[in-house]
């Protein structure tokens, strides 16, 4: 599973089975991998109550000190999120002060690295609503942000999905409206919210043939064109079958992308990398 990705790194967690799992790093250009050492300051000698069972990472890249992190974030009881930081200079955790939630809870096991910071969505019910907002952690000064989405509110009667990526500079926040259509906003100014800019929203596929067997579609945004006219999307059937195509913002139209050798109906998940030199052992490239 792969978990994030920065500078022709890719951070990577590997199930042995449900309940055990490690993460590393991988420099694919290098053929290198390093395993992170799990984390020192919590106990792992008796198994975790359900209450604190859920733990996601986030892999991002500090700046100021050139020195690429990890963030674990595990929930506790009552609600509260422990978070803990690990440097590859160090090879070491470090606890850092609990994530704020405001009885907010965690939305997936995703997390966005954009702008030196890690950004995930928290959410929480409002009768048949459900209202988000965006929490972010910069990297370099370890402190927590909050801000809310371009859409405020999801009527739970829609049956709609969110998704928070990053797209080029901008966080992206994808709203797929099943049989009805998607949606995509991007943040132009990192953190002020005025800056929300609707992409593109697309009136979804959506037929029932006579077996009653429902098709529908998404789109998820990969990557901008050079010249920022067209965007590549992934576009799922059924979320049976991946495929990609570039959308054409001005003329909102569509061009299949041709990858020979690949299989009819299958599901993947597309990445944008270049590469890299970097050693993974606190060095930062090969000199």
């Amino acid at each position: 599973m792969r978990m994030g990705y920065v500078n022709g790194l890719v951070c990577i967690r590997n199930y042995i089975d449900k309940d055990i799992s490690y993460i590393a790093l991988w420099n694919p250009s290098i053929q290198k991998l390093k395993k992170i050492p799990i984390r020192t300051h919590e106990p792992r000698a008796q198994q975790s109550p359900k209450s604190e069972m859920l733990d996601i990472y986030g892999f991002g890249y500090d700046s100021t000190t050139d020195d690429y992190k990890l963030v674990g974030i595990i929930r506790k009881p009552a609600n509260e999120y422990e978070v803990s930081v690990y440097n590859l200079k160090a090879n070491s955790w470090k606890r850092i002060q609990n994530m704020p939630c405001s009885g907010f809870s965690l939305c997936n096991n995703h997390m966005v690295f954009s702008r030196g910071a890690l950004s995930w969505l928290m959410w929480k019910k409002l009768h048949r609503e459900r209202q988000y907002m965006i929490v972010t952690l910069d990297l370099a000064s370890e402190k927590y942000r909050e801000f809310p989405i371009p859409v405020d509110r999801i009527d739970e009667i829609e049956n709609s999905m969110l998704e928070l990526d990053a797209l080029g500079d901008y966080l992206c926040i994808c709203v797929n409206r099943f049989m009805n259509r998607c949606e995509a906003w991007i943040m132009k100014e990192y953190g002020v919210t005025e800056s929300w800019s609707l992409l593109y929203s697309i009136d979804t596929v959506y037929s029932i043939d006579m077996l009653y067997a429902a098709e529908f579609q998404t789109y998820k945004p990969v990557v901008f064109s050079k010249n920022g006219r067209t965007v590549l999307l992934k576009m799922s059937k059924n979320f049976k079958s991946d495929s990609l195509v570039w959308y054409d913002l001005e003329k909102k139209s569509f061009k299949q992308v041709e990858i020979s050798g690949l299989p009819g109906v299958f599901n993947f998940q597309p990445t944008i990398c270049w590469g890299s030199l970097c050693l993974l052992d606190g060095d930062p490239v090969i000199v």
